[in-house]
């Protein structure tokens, strides 16, 4: 049992009971199960997609059985991230037989529509009735339409959770920021870097409508180093590749090795800046009890996204640019802090079946099992999981696949 609680620490103020944590699990299961089982697969893809639901509900369970939230979701998000390279570079060999972008794509609109592209879009878009990105609308690999229907689900279900339950490229830095056990600097101290990312998303939104091309994507964006790239045929374009590669070096792996912190998502990504203006157009939140916290700020030191600050505490909620990740809760010593639904007073979220009739234990016991399932940490952990879970099921069965292609025949493409 020891050596058990070493691996799977609980929280005894957040940990559900085992027959709740199950009941939830299974539940979780079936609408896993409904976009991962009900495609047509062959025999192999179809283990894979199975292999790939019980992991996750393995996952969830964790999460609801031990009262973390983190490390679990982590292990989901990193994986996510590296194995959505794999898929999506294969698919690009495949259709190609290149990883880089040619001028040619670019003018028979092959480029896959990203969500970041999505605020510099907006503006020529309602001023000009102009798409400035190179894709098609509908029909394609990652079409515009599809993209932007997606960005408006998360805008009423998840807002910027996007950046840690969701994001295809969040979980390269996040992986790297867990690298090592010291933070080599502390990158909290600078006050004013938390309006980087806003000052980014001001000059790319300016610059592209200026000059009706998505300027981020082409100049700035770390992730062309390991998805897609223009292809170098000029010293243009070798600039470009450049930066992408700097920035990847700087943003992705040796800043977040340094400071523990996702520094590209928390000081660059115009995108997560953007999702951060939705973030209370949801109904979830992010909430401190003044009453039980310490002011210890292990909230502070652990928020990998500077979504906590000195003076968030004592308004007791976080800032605006909040990924909902779980690591200020899971770092509270006091359990000052968790989710929240918005509307339902926080003091009074573990307690909307309060049974008064202590004579009667089966009430009792069916009033406490009802509050551990109404607790807005499990709609809030639900609905962000099962939204990557979604986002995922693609990516995550193709490139184990690949893999596996990989290992048996010697090749990744299909």
């Amino acid at each position: 049992m020891d050596m058990l609680l070493k691996i799977f620490p609980v929280n005894q103020r957040f940990s559900k009971s085992f027959m709740t944590s199950l009941f939830l699990t299974l539940l979780f299961a079936c609408f896993v199960s409904f976009f991962y089982l009900t495609v047509t697969a062959d025999r192999q893809e179809s283990i894979v997609r199975l292999c790939l639901v019980t992991g996750i509900a393995l996952l969830y369970f964790l999460m609801m059985k031990t009262g973390y939230i983190k490390r679990y979701r982590s292990i989901f998000f990193i994986s996510f991230s590296v194995l959505f390279i794999i898929s999506f570079v294969g698919h690009l060999y495949d259709a190609r037989g290149h990883m880089y972008l040619s001028r040619a794509n670019i003018s028979q609109l092959e480029t896959p529509f990203c969500h970041i592209v999505i605020p510099m879009t907006i503006v020529p878009a309602a001023l000009s009735k102009t798409i400035i990105f190179p894709a098609k609308m509908s029909g394609s690999y990652a079409s515009i339409g599809s993209m932007v229907g997606i960005w408006l689900l998360t805008i009423f279900t998840i807002g910027r959770g996007w950046c840690s339950w969701v994001c295809f490229y969040g979980g390269l830095d996040e992986g790297f920021s867990k690298i090592g056990k010291k933070k080599r600097w502390n990158i909290d101290r600078l006050k004013k870097m938390r309006l980087l990312p806003f000052a980014v998303l001001s000059f790319v939104v300016l610059a592209s409508f200026l000059v009706q091309s998505a300027v981020y994507c082409e100049w700035l964006c770390p992730f062309k180093t390991t998805t897609e790239y223009a292809q170098i045929v000029d010293f243009k374009s070798f600039i470009a590749t450049v930066i992408f590669i700097g920035l990847f070096v700087t943003l992705v792996i040796v800043l977040p090795i340094l400071t523990r912190k996702r520094t590209q998502c928390g000081l660059f990504c115009p995108f997560g800046a953007f999702q951060s203006f939705f973030n209370k157009s949801t109904l979830y939140r992010v909430q401190i009890d003044k009453n039980k916290c310490k002011d210890c700020l292990k909230c502070v030191s652990g928020c990998p996204t500077f979504s906590l600050t000195k003076k968030s505490l004592e308004k007791g909620k976080t800032e605006i640019t909040c990924t909902r990740c779980g690591s200020c809760i899971d770092n509270c010593p006091e359990g000052a802090i968790d989710y929240k639904i918005a509307g339902v007073p926080f003091t009074q979220k573990d307690d909307y079946f309060n049974e008064k009739d202590h004579s009667k234990k089966w009430k009792q016991y069916i009033a406490g099992k009802l509050n551990e399932i109404f607790d807005p940490r499990v709609f809030l952990i639900s609905t962000a999981f099962l939204f990557g879970v979604i986002i995922s099921s693609r990516f995550l069965t193709d490139a184990i696949l690949r893999i596996s292609n990989l290992i048996m025949n010697g090749t990744m493409l299909h």
